[in-house]
């Protein structure tokens, strides 16, 4: 009787220690659900942000190409006369435009901006 009495206390132990490492596998298993969840959102708007960038990336290119090239020698005025026209030549050829275009951001890497 005494050692039926000792296995079933060892079997409930068993049963208890088991219990404990399933739970703590689904509180990790939530865990790392909700994290997939939070990145799934922040793929999304990177996602959107990628197809936004893809679209304008040649009116952006072909501006900043144009600013590289030309703009250098005028002064400030006269730079943004050009820069205005050349912003509307690329809409009457329906290029998209970034509306927040970086030249600096556009033309380096990070890598080259930090040395600066």
């Amino acid at each position: 009787m005494s050692r039926e009495y000792s296995q079933l206390v060892q079997e409930q132990n068993n049963i208890v220690t088991e219990q404990k490492l399933v739970k703590n596998k689904v509180e990790r298993s939530e865990s790392l659900y909700k994290n997939l969840a939070g990145e799934l959102v922040r793929w999304e708007g990177s996602s959107l942000n990628f197809k936004e960038r893809i679209a304008s990336l040649l009116g952006d290119t072909l501006l900043s190409s144009a600013v590289l090239t030309y703009i250098g020698f005028f002064d400030y005025h006269y730079r943004q006369v050009l820069k205005s026209d050349w912003v509307g030549s690329i809409d009457e050829i329906c290029l998209k435009l970034s509306p927040t275009l970086s030249y600096t951001e556009f033309l380096s890497k990070p890598q080259d901006r930090i040395l600066w």
